[in-house]
């Protein structure tokens, strides 16, 4: 006989299978999963200027990228 595994569910995961529980409007879906995008943009956002700012980048150096020959 052979077993079936449960999935493994991250935290993020669980929260969202609660809402299945109740019916979320079309609206209010669109409203989470543009909380959800807003919130990751925001993190990518913090983690460029971070980078940016560790390799002391600037405008010459986007200028220079841009132009680089491969």
């Amino acid at each position: 006989m052979e077993t079936i595994q449960k999935p493994n569910f991250s935290n993020v995961q669980k929260e969202l299978l609660k809402l299945n529980v109740r019916d979320v409007s079309e609206e209010e879906f669109l409203e989470i999963r543009q909380l959800l995008a807003n919130n990751f943009a925001k993190k990518a956002i913090v983690n460029a200027d971070k980078v940016w700012n560790k390799n002391e980048y600037d405008e010459d150096w986007i200028y220079r990228m841009l132009n680089k020959e491969e």
